[in-house]
């Protein structure tokens, strides 16, 4: 029982991690996204390798907003890349600015180019903040792209990481497309340890009771003294000593002159 209560404080303090889609309602997007995939998006990608097989496609429209509403203790923020068509992506979260996300550039000659790696990457880490105060936070995103170029924006998915020892917690508003947490495993897991931890303290309180030795009380036995007849408040008139013998006999004869 000892290494189970050991074992609690660590289980209690673990993360999950769960996906959020960029169609998930935890995305606001500023009127001129489009949600993809489209036939007059910027950028034809390959649904399979992308999270759900959609994404957000900024366009050609440089200063395009988005929020992403989460609770947890980090963000992190995914998308695809395009060869050199991918634009600066400014951050903020809570309202106070962070980094700038500023897409590697392919020289010329690059052995790279005209790849399907290099066309477009995907699972590209955007942005990401870790060591926040698990509670409730909003990350924004502002797309700064090129003056007359081909540069877009494609946003794919976000994951949120959140400690599950804080009970208090709202749970995340239901997705209509899947994502995936582990959180209802972690809280089977934490319920079974409660409940053999609570089962095993019940049983060696048993067992204690029932081993523990009872200890008898017996009453005091005083012997009796010699003087125990001497006050006996109703003594017995045939116990008197001198009822034992025969009285002497009393002649009434005048003696002989």
């Amino acid at each position: 029982m000892l290494f189970l209560l050991l074992l609690l404080p660590l289980v209690l303090a673990e993360s999950t991690n769960t996906t959020f889609d960029d169609t998930s309602p935890e995305f606001t997007w500023e009127t001129g996204w489009a949600a993809s995939p489209c036939d007059y998006c910027s950028a034809l990608l390959n649904q399979s390798l992308t999270y759900n097989g959609t994404w957000h496609d900024g366009g050609s429209h440089t200063g395009l907003t988005a929020t992403f509403d989460f609770w947890g203790t980090a963000v992190y923020l995914y998308g695809v890349t395009s060869q050199n068509d991918t634009g600066t992506i400014e951050f903020m979260v809570d309202g106070v600015n962070g980094t700038t996300y500023v897409p590697m550039i392919v020289e010329p000659g690059d052995a790279s180019i005209g790849t399907p790696e290099a066309d477009h990457g995907y699972n590209t880490l955007f942005f990401s903040a870790t060591g926040l105060q698990n509670g409730s936070h909003q990350l924004g995103l502002t797309a700064v792209l090129g003056y007359n170029t081909s540069q877009t924006v494609l946003i794919d998915y976000a994951v949120v990481t959140a400690d599950n020892s804080t009970t208090s917690s709202p749970s995340p508003s239901p997705s209509p497309s899947p994502s995936h947490s582990n959180t209802a495993l972690i809280g089977g897991l934490v319920g079974g340890i409660l409940g053999l931890i609570l089962l095993s303290l019940a049983l060696f309180i048993y067992i204690r009771r029932s081993t523990h030795p009872k200890h008898l009380i017996r009453p005091l036995y005083i012997p009796p003294t010699a003087y125990s007849n001497s006050t006996n408040p109703n003594p017995d008139p045939n116990s008197n000593p001198k009822s034992q013998y025969p009285l002497s006999s009393i002649s009434n004869t005048s003696p002989t002159s």
